[in-house]
């Protein structure tokens, strides 16, 4: 019963670690997964440490966590059911790159194989150690060892989150101290199996030899340093409590390089000119959208100023079907897009506002790259054709409604101030912060547009544009409207994207000729909220009205927009992606929960395989001498089944005092049995072949007296599936030896 309790509260402890990732992956699915790898390697612990045989534990923990694995997480990958050779080469390599799978994906993470390979690992192996610990070891808190790795795991690799996770921490400590407590009082127990000592049938025991010992003045003592040793746990784990809120956790992601590198050596913003005058211009992508409100869709967002480029140097990371935004919006609508790129150039993807799903329909490639600082979607390629797919966003609020709300400030606001002659020309010092923006974009708004204007953003060319009133387009437009306001303290970027205008059937065909840049300021709650310095009609003309236009009358059909349901900034949107992963998700999680029923069955038919077996070579030994012996070890192995596992060097006397009491007749057939036992062990010559038939037959009454009345149905079908006859510890494996290799002739 300790025993069972034991792997009860560890089963509770390895599984309250699994909890930390429910900030790590956008769906729950992956707790049934890796409550499967819990709840099976516990089983497996739990046979295993009853064998004892270090060999065997290895290989059967390497098996297991492989035909775990493949059962849960690749089979999609196997034939039939049964793995192939590109089953174990993707095993290797997502074993192999388990930990920069974990650390280079955008949080929340889908529950992808490669992603989830990680913590299904650190799940099994440290359930099974804990098991077998819990079942070998003495030590009150060893057991709490794998645990505890597990659970600092899962801290570092969710520390991205910066989330404190109260309960999930306070369940650890509460499951780990009633383990310790448990083990603290049971172990100075005398074990089951003592060398000389108590071994017993039922609830009472027999002193065979050697001292009586007072369990409770010794379980006292390593009650008292069970607490003693737990103190410093308690205090580690409360210290995870309190860092995330007042210090972000030390997170290993920035240590790596980015896994999804991009191209941005050329600055989107620097482009801007030669799509504009493309002659003819090209059509780039279609689009369908949730709110024709919705004006523009935005590529990159561009947050360094040097002086003389704005640029940008995000981190991508492998993109999920959720994505999460560096500052969170509370305030705006959801809008979804779904976009058809046929000939875009690379490396930006389209998006909306502050993105918050993308699911991909139609790709050369098999995932994106996502920068969570920007909120920008990229793609490795320089080009990119033949991509669908379906992102959303929260679109923030115009900047008119937020009047009386205070921008966000940069306390560095750039690298270099401005020429003083370019601050000369702005007075934004009076009014509230809209007001102050307002007339900024006003003045920008107010000079010259022109297509003919030379490229470019420094300091001196947006110098000549706002004091000396020199012609410019977009570029320097968006540029110089986010650097005098970065210059006033306000959190500013660029933004480079496209217009949409011109739907056909709601259908947007965005060309070449449709490129701009516009910046946003940071508002609390709202995100990035867009300024126009540029004027939209001096735009629409692009003073080449005569020029080719894209011909939009017969747009290609992208695929239809699935509004999503709830509020995407706080990932509450049912989104199709989520309801499709989950789904095939599910479906490997049922098969592998099969397929580990299956394997626990063909090990406990196995074992009793095993047994038959030994029983049949034991009867027909060579010798009758050796056969007497056979049937005393069976009754042995009998007793064993049944709870009590008294050692070799006892006597078949001394084995029936201790029956005498509960199996009376099962203890007459050991003294009848006793001298034929000790004339086959000790005595100069063979026994007769009628003394070892009938060896046998008291064996087989013996254990028929032995369940007689005390043994359910399922008692007697734990009894014959129990592994440990095959297993008996080191001080009786070489007298077993020698008993079971008698080969005395007559």
């Amino acid at each position: 019963m300790n025993r069972a309790i034991e792997t009860l509260l560890g089963t509770t402890l390895i599984l309250s670690t699994t909890l930390l990732y429910q900030v790590y992956f956008a769906d729950p699915w992956f707790l049934v997964v890796l409550s499967i790898a819990a709840l099976s390697a516990t089983a497996l612990g739990t046979a295993l440490a009853l064998l004892q045989r270090p060999l065997v534990t290895t290989a059967a923990s390497l098996i297991g966590f492989v035909v775990l694995t493949i059962a849960t997480l690749l089979a999609g990958t196997t034939a039939s059911g049964f793995p192939t050779t590109r089953t174990f080469r993707i095993l290797t390599h997502q074993v192999a790159e388990a930990w920069g799978n974990s650390l280079s994906v955008t949080l929340p993470a889908d529950a992808r194989p490669e992603v989830l390979m990680l913590p299904l690992a650190a799940t099994w192996f440290s359930a099974l150690g804990l098991t077998l610990l819990c079942h070998c070891s003495r030590v009150p808190l060893l057991p709490l060892i794998p645990a505890l790795a597990a659970y600092l795991l899962a801290l570092l690799v969710t520390a991205a989150t910066h989330t404190s996770q109260l309960r999930v921490a306070c369940l650890f400590i509460v499951a780990a101290a009633l383990l310790g407590l448990t083990r603290a009082r049971t172990s100075d127990r005398p074990a089951d199996l003592p060398r000389t000592g108590t071994f017993r049938i039922g609830p009472d025991a027999h002193q065979v030899s050697g001292p009586t010992v007072s369990i409770w003045a010794r379980g006292t003592s390593a009650v008292a340093g069970a607490l003693l040793l737990s103190v410093p746990i308690v205090m580690a784990l409360g210290l995870t409590l309190v860092l995330p809120r007042t210090a972000p956790r030390f997170d290993p992601r920035p240590i790596d390089p980015p896994p999804v590198h991009i191209d941005q050596t050329v600055s989107p913003l620097a482009t801007l000119k030669r799509s504009l005058t493309t002659s003819p211009p090209r059509a780039l992508f279609s689009l369908r959208i949730s709110d024709p409100a919705v004006d523009r869709v935005r590529i990159a967002a561009l947050t360094d100023y040097d002086g003389s480029t704005w640029t940008t140097a995000g981190k991508f990371l492998k993109a999920g079907t959720r994505l999460r935004a560096a500052e969170t919006a509370l305030q705006g609508t959801p809008v979804t897009i779904s976009v058809q790129i046929t000939d875009l150039p690379g490396p930006f993807l389209p998006t909306i506002g502050a993105p918050s799903g993308v699911q991909i329909i139609e790709s050369t490639h098999s995932e994106f790259g996502y920068d969570a600082s920007t909120g920008t979607l990229a793609d490795s390629g320089p080009m990119l054709r033949d991509v669908i797919y379906r992102t959303t966003g929260l679109v923030p609020p115009r900047a008119k409604t937020l009047k009386n709300v205070p921008a966000v400030r940069v306390a560095d606001p750039l690298p270099q101030q401005p020429p003083q002659q370019l601050k000369d020309a702005v007075v934004t010092s009076s009014g509230s912060d809209y007001d102050r923006l307002s007339r900024l974009e006003t003045l920008v708004r107010s000079t010259p547009y022109s297509l003919d204007a030379s490229p470019g953003h420094s300091y001196g060319t947006l110098t000549r544009l706002v004091k000396d009133k020199k012609a410019g387009y977009a570029e320097q437009h968006a540029a110089a409207f986010a650097v005098l306001a970065r210059a006033e303290g306000f959190a500013t970027r660029v933004a480079v994207g496209y217009r949409l205008h011109d739907p056909v059937k709601g259908v947007y065909v965005v060309g070449t000729d449709d490129v701009h840049a516009w910046p946003e300021v940071l508002f609390p709650d709202a995100g990035w909220v867009m300024f126009e310095p540029t004027d939209p009609r001096k735009h629409a003309q692009k003073d080449h009205d005569s020029s080719p236009r894209v011909d939009r009358a017969d747009p290609p059909p992208p695929v239809p927009v699935s509004v999503p349901q709830g509020n995407p900034a706080s990932g509450e949107q049912n989104d199709e992606p989520a309801r499709s992963d989950s789904g095939g998700l599910l479906r490997a999680t049922l098969l592998g929960w099969i397929i580990v029923l299956v394997t626990m069955a063909v090990g406990l038919l196995t074992v009793v395989v095993a047994k038959a077996l030994r029983r049949q070579g034991r009867r027909n030994a060579r010798t009758n001498s050796a056969r007497v012996n056979g049937a005393w070890l069976e009754m042995l192995d009998r007793l064993t089944e049944r709870g009590t596992r008294p050692p070799l060097s006892a006597t078949p006397l001394e084995v029936a005092a201790t029956l005498a009491d509960r199996a009376p007749e099962a203890a007459l057939i050991l003294r009848d049995l006793a001298p034929r036992i000790s004339e086959a062990r000790y005595g100069p010559e063979d026994v007769l072949p009628a003394d070892a038939d009938r060896a046998w037959r008291l064996e087989r009454r013996f254990a028929q007296f032995l369940d007689r009345g005390r043994l359910r149905p399922l008692q007697r079908i734990r009894a014959a599936i129990d592994p440990r006859p095959l297993s008996k510890p080191p001080q009786d494996r070489a007298l077993r030896r020698e008993f079971s290799s008698s080969r005395r002739q007559p």
